[in-house]
């Protein structure tokens, strides 16, 4: 219930903010709704007995036109995948490709174009008998304006032997831009943690990668407080493989700000280079921890230095 009255008020605010623009124009500056060609697939021609079978919803916008990922930045919702209806379903898990970094006017958004397809792994009740998904699916597509959507998507996939079919080589490729949590060999974080320089916090991240940042490479910040980081800058030095990312808050929190809104809480890493991506997750804890020490050992420093200048003092006035 909650759900739907949250998409009653997205649609209701859009549309306030549509009929508040001259109809004049409406109709000679704004685009009008695209056709969203959005279906509702799987890999195999019947449910066999695996544990998890692998579906997707594949989306294909128009030229110019996006819709959002899981976090969608400073602007817009992201997808929801609601499977109320659907028959002998345990779970089905959203996959979410690896997204692009957008701005507009100033705004940064993460999101997709053109074509995107996201696995869903589906988990049935009961093994080897037929799945029926019904998937009710809100989404937001933009280009000047965003329009919301809504699709009602059905797929039977009976009881039967699991072979493959047509939709098997588009997964396959989908699931390839999926950010992967393994390779810590390939990619790993050693420490986060967050600075001041000037008038402005940065948040930095340390750890090593394989193979060098390629020229777009980017680091999508999640937390569950809704504070925004910019793009990243990045460090690496070939000889050891040491990967340094610096990212500016977007927001005007302060250190101590930040450390409240984020205490005790996850942050998601995702880190996008060329066609290969990797998602790491860091607890605030050791954020605070490290920035802490940080913080603690430049203090130590200053007293001991202190020290020294008082029994250098003492000294010469004994003398």
């Amino acid at each position: 219930m909650k759900r739907l009255f949250f998409h009653f008020l997205v649609s209701l605010l859009v549309g306030f903010t549509f009929l508040a623009i001259p109809r004049a124009v409406r109709a000679q500056n704004l685009p009008t709704a695209p056709h969203i060609q959005v279906r509702l697939i799987s890999s195999v021609t019947g449910a066999g007995r695996p544990k998890t079978i692998t579906a997707g919803v594949e989306m294909k916008l128009p030229p110019g036109w996006d819709t959002y990922w899981r976090t969608p930045g400073e602007t817009g919702l992201p997808p929801v995948f609601d499977w109320q209806g659907s028959q002998n379903l345990r779970s089905a898990k959203v996959l979410w490709p690896a997204p692009t970094r957008y701005v507009s006017f100033g705004i940064q958004y993460f999101g997709y174009s053109d074509d995107v397809v996201f696995p869903i792994m589906v988990v049935p009740r009961t093994s080897g008998a037929a799945v029926g998904l019904h998937l009710n699916l809100h989404f937001l597509v933009c280009k000047c304006i965003c329009v919301p959507q809504q699709r009602t998507l059905t797929l039977e996939i009976p009881a039967g032997e699991a072979k493959t079919n047509v939709n098997k080589p588009l997964l396959a490729a989908a699931l390839k831009n999926i950010p992967s949590d393994a390779g810590r060999n390939m990619f790993s974080i050693k420490r986060v943690w967050l600075a001041r320089s000037g008038k402005k916090v940065f948040f930095h991240a340390e750890g090593h990668v394989r193979t060098a940042p390629k020229q777009h490479a980017d680091l999508f910040i999640e937390t569950q407080s809704g504070v925004s980081f910019g793009k990243p800058k990045f460090t690496y030095n070939s000889r050891t493989q040491k990967l340094e990312m610096r990212a500016p808050l977007r927001t005007g929190n302060t250190i101590r700000e930040l450390e409240r809104k984020l205490n005790g809480t996850p942050v998601t890493l995702t880190y996008v280079s060329g066609n290969t991506a990797y998602e790491r997750h860091v607890p605030f804890s050791d954020m605070q921890r490290i920035h802490t020490l940080h913080v603690n050992l430049k203090i130590l420093l200053y007293a001991l230095l202190g020290v020294l200048v008082v029994g250098v003092i003492v000294l010469k006035i004994k003398k």
